[in-house]
């Protein structure tokens, strides 16, 4: 067999190499030194046949080596294999000591963590740690090394969003609130931060600092926010007597540019329960209209990718409202009642958009019946334009006992993997579940997420916020007492 490969043309072995599965092409390239050699070239890598999560893939593959994409493949089999394996492994748990109780997390690559605590009844601190990941772990519980570099404390704030600049040293941090001054009104407040820093002899890692700052008030409710390169998108509810309508609010931070989006294809969600993921050009937005999921993608205007500069933001009265600059494709589930909707929060880089994961937690209205929980792949062409599906049904289904929530819950961000907090009302029982769902049709799973000879060190009750970033299969766990425990597969 070696040898009859070593004797077909280039062109063919290279063909089958990108239509092998990785794990069967790791396997192929040690046939013969022939197919070894020609496997091993950049080409073949930029063009595997993977349907993984990759570690550190915020920038394209083609910018990446053929060396360095199969070493980053080979990670992601080896997390797949402990991942789904009966009965749960962690490698590793670490801890974060940051003394506040923490209602958000978002992590700024492998070594920086940004979270909110609660600083008063009606608002929150946001806070920038960086984490000494490289440091040595003598321990199965070893605290990590880690130091608050940068704080903001805006007034009315209870929710942000961050995300790296295309240098990755740069971010853009967009927190949430109220106006502190005018009632009735939204507040975007926006920072990019300098990750870096100023280095000194007192501090050789660089001192973080905030490079500029944005503040953009709206009447109503700004509730939701995404970051895509300089595009910062936020969704506003405005409520008037007994109606209601939703808008999108579009940023540039590099030119200060703002537009509205006002379509009727968004004005008709639930109130305050539209969400969004931005792909480059290109906008995922979800909501719920009577019972049914509705997901819409969108073309963004061109207008607010202008490079012509203006001096400062707009002030409300003055933000043109205009159109998306093409319909790509809208889909519709069947109805069922009260779902409750999660995407994933992980920030969007390079990703390509060939489809989009929704997971609907679906309460019965009576006491003794299960729950279900419906997982949507919505599979997207952004080359087609006009499309519409009707009664889209899930591609993975599953039971849960009566009266349970799950609350948080973490989707990975091409949906392949998700962590959720589970709570049985009716018993008080909490629970702390992981799950697969493959999008080549193989089998999914569910199950706890503890091991069953391991003990974990705090107890799911006392869990207030989660993160999970899919790829590296890293979850932080925020618990009451202020610490943060990451968990390692």
């Amino acid at each position: 067999m070696p040898l009859a490969l070593a004797q077909l043309p280039p062109d063919i072995i290279l063909l089958i190499c990108i239509h092998l599965h990785p794990k069967d092409l790791l396997s192929f390239i040690q046939t013969c030194r022939v197919v070894h050699a020609l496997a091993s070239t950049d080409y073949v890598w930029h063009h595997v046949n993977n349907d993984l999560p990759l570690d550190g893939v915020d920038t394209r593959l083609t910018s990446i080596s053929g060396p360095e994409i199969k070493s980053r493949v080979m990670r992601a089999l080896r997390l797949d294999n402990q991942w789904r394996r009966p009965g749960s492994r962690i490698s590793r748990i670490r801890k974060i000591n940051t003394q506040a109780t923490v209602v958000q997390m978002r992590t700024l690559g492998r070594d920086w963590l940004l979270i909110s605590s609660r600083a008063a009844a009606s608002s929150i601190s946001l806070s920038v740690w960086r984490l000494d990941m490289c440091s040595s772990c003598t321990s199965d519980m070893s605290v990590i090394p880690s130091s608050r570099v940068i704080s903001f404390e805006p007034m009315r704030a209870f929710q942000f969003e961050a995300s790296f600049q295309e240098d990755k040293y740069t971010a853009l941090i967009c927190i949430l609130g109220g106006s502190p001054t005018v009632p009735h009104k939204g507040q975007l407040s926006i920072y990019h931060l300098n990750l870096k820093g100023h280095e000194s002899q007192d501090n050789p890692l660089g001192a973080p600092f905030v490079m500029n700052k944005w503040t953009l008030e709206h009447s109503g409710l700004v509730y939701y926010a995404q970051i895509s390169g300089p595009i910062v998108a936020a969704a506003i509810v405005r409520i008037l007597d007994a109606s209601y309508n939703h808008q999108i609010l579009l940023f540039n931070t590099k030119t200060n540019i703002t537009v509205r989006i006002g379509s009727p294809d968004i004005t008709n969600f639930e109130c305050g329960r539209m969400q969004f993921k931005i792909y480059s050009r290109h906008i995922v937005i979800v909501g719920v209209y009577k019972g049914r999921i509705k997901v819409h993608v969108r073309e963004l205007p061109r207008e607010i990718f202008s490079t012509r500069a203006i001096p400062q933001p707009l002030d409300e009265e003055m933000i043109p409202t205009t159109s998306w600059e093409s319909v790509i494709v809208d889909y519709e589930t069947p109805k069922i009642r009260t779902p409750e909707i999660s995407i994933t929060s992980e920030p969007i880089y390079y990703s390509s958009l060939e489809s989009f994961t929704v997971m609907a937690n679906y309460f019965p209205l009576s006491e003794t019946e299960n729950g279900i929980v419906n997982v949507y792949h919505f599979p997207i062409d952004v080359s087609k334009h006009g499309l519409k599906f009707t009664d889209w049904g899930p591609t993975y289904s599953f039971a849960t006992p009566p009266n349970v929530s799950l609350d948080p819950a973490c989707i990975g961000k091409t949906g392949y993997r998700a962590v959720w907090l589970s709570h049985q009302w009716e018993i008080d029982d909490f629970r702390l579940l992981k799950a697969s769902f493959p999008i080549n049709g193989e089998p999914h799973f569910v199950e706890p997420l503890q091991p069953p000879e391991m003990p974990l060190p705090f107890e799911p009750h006392t869990c207030r916020s989660l993160y999970f970033e899919e790829a590296t299969g890293r979850l932080f766990v925020g618990v009451h007492t202020g610490e943060i425990y990451l968990l390692e597969f």
